[in-house]
């Protein structure tokens, strides 16, 4: 098996897990679709297509039974996914305990932003993998934690709490507009804006999972497009080979500034290819 073909596997599998929720109604499809010729991956499409035919009672029934952490991601993804194109009800609401903060992250986001309560005040167990957790926190303490540190001349020195910060905000999704200390995580976005070059602790930014959730900030904050294009360019060029973690930056900027995004895809390597990114992305 080469490289490619790992590649191009891993990129069904997160666009199936992660990121269906971002893409167009008939992107399920059109996935399914783009990997229909690979032999080794032909088990788990007839899997996926199958799941993405499921009405609303079969998934949540699925989702509430024994098994693998990351089956359920699928169910959850293709629920919520339904949920946001009206398939489903928007009303209906399922419940998962997930025991991996990384298996979580992008589930707990889309349930916020499809209405979801108590995910961001629910407390989570120390095995849970945030970074600060001793005891269990829930993500608003745990951004709450980052914040009161952000003044610190030692924050992220010895790890990375600008990209960590920036992602556990990124879960408050549409509810940053309502957030208590929204002007603090503004006055941090904003020194993200002003130092990204000359701070050496905001090294790690152009990371494809640093920048996917810088990114998902400028958007919830809703920052003028026009202002903040030039470090989104700057950022997005960096690093010219990007994996598919990288996807929700691409996204999220084309529906923020447009073709210009467009034209910064044509000079980078995108994991799956450009071309297939953008036949999900414009289906």
């Amino acid at each position: 098996m080469n490289t490619k073909d790992l590649s191009a596997r891993s990129v069904f599998w997160t666009v199936a897990k992660d990121l269906l929720y971002l893409l167009p109604l008939p992107a399920g499809e059109m996935l399914v679709h783009s990997f229909s010729q690979d032999r080794e991956l032909h088990p788990s499409i007839e899997w996926f297509n199958r799941v993405l035919k499921c009405e609303a009672k079969e998934l949540v029934s699925w989702i509430s039974r024994e098994g693998d952490e990351e089956d359920k991601q699928v169910y959850l993804n293709v629920l919520l996914w339904k949920q946001r194109h009206g398939i489903i009800k928007p009303s209906l609401r399922v419940n998962y305990e997930f025991t991996s903060f990384a298996n979580a992250y992008h589930v707990h986001r889309y349930m916020v932003a499809n209405g979801y309560e108590g995910i961001l005040d629910a407390q989570r167990p120390p095995s849970f993998g945030l970074k600060k957790v001793s005891t269990g926190l829930s993500y608003l303490d745990e951004i709450g934690v980052l914040l009161d540190e952000f003044s610190n001349p030692l924050f992220s020195r010895e790890s990375d709490d600008f990209g960590d910060l920036a992602l556990l905000v990124g879960i408050l999704g549409p509810r940053l507009s309502e957030y208590p200390r929204r002007d603090e995580v503004m006055q941090f976005t904003q020194y993200i804006l002003e130092h990204h070059t000359d701070d050496e602790r905001l090294s790690r930014l152009p990371e494809d999972v640093n920048f996917a959730s810088f990114v998902w900030l400028l958007s919830d904050l809703k920052l003028d497009a026009k202002r903040t294009w030039p470090v989104y360019e700057q950022l997005a060029i960096r690093k010219r080979n990007r994996g598919v973690l990288s996807y929700p930056a691409f996204i999220v900027g084309l529906e923020m500034y447009g073709d210009r995004v467009r034209e910064i895809l044509d000079h980078l390597e995108i994991q799956g290819s450009t071309q297939m990114f953008l036949r999900l992305v414009d289906c």
